[in-house]
């Protein structure tokens, strides 16, 4: 097979797992993501090699990070999110909403290990991202606002982290309405925040909404 021909036929394959390889943050598509991972990350090996940049390929190994993420394998997501990232910078441009995925999770990737230092400009790269080309009220901003929120908190920075809960959660309820769980959970981090704070009253009063 000539080199133009493998190259098709190499971005044939990476389109076709990227179309079945689900969303790794839904705990019942997991299964599907374990017996679709060898797959993929072959898929991943090829993309590398030759340097292959499509946004299939961007969509796949952002997939695969997401669920390697959540089942705490820290050192395989890093590259697939920094690769997935730099892929969809180059093909859609930096400040394309799409580029806010890639920068949300793998800011999230860096909080859950501690790494404060580096998660703190990506969520806020995302941030503004979202406002930009999505809109301050758009649902999407929500997600970085929350996970910014969510970091100055567990460095008791309450000052900072209480407008970004309080305008995460007016999004929410908003866009999304008061029962929806994602709505509950900003209410219930925020609730949180304000039993640090001292103010128990308007803790409980969100904890009874």
């Amino acid at each position: 097979m000539d080199g133009p021909k493998y190259r098709q036929w190499m971005e044939h394959t990476i389109q076709a797992i990227a179309r079945v390889f689900p969303d790794g943050t839904d705990l019942a598509n997991w299964s599907t993501c374990k017996r679709l991972l060898p797959h993929a990350q072959a898929c991943a090996v090829l993309i590398e090699d030759h340097d292959l940049r499509s946004q299939e390929a961007a969509n796949l190994l952002h997939r695969m990070a997401i669920y390697l993420r959540e089942h705490a394998w820290y050192s395989e997501a890093e590259p697939l999110y920094q690769r997935a990232l730099q892929i969809c910078e180059q093909q859609l441009g930096p400040e394309h909403p799409d580029v806010a995925y890639p920068l949300y999770n793998l800011a999230i990737l860096y909080a859950d290990q501690g790494k404060d230092a580096q998660a703190e400009p990506l969520y806020q790269r995302a941030l503004q991202i979202c406002e930009q080309q999505l809109g301050p009220e758009h649902p999407n901003v929500a997600y970085p606002l929350t996970g910014l929120a969510n970091l100055y908190y567990s460095q008791g920075k309450d000052a900072q982290a209480e407008p970004l809960y309080q305008r995460a959660l007016r999004i929410r309820e908003q866009q999304l309405g008061p029962e929806h769980s994602l709505t509950q959970t900003v209410r219930r981090n925020y609730a949180s925040l304000l039993r640090v704070m001292g103010r128990d009253m308007e803790a409980r009063k969100l904890e009874e909404e």
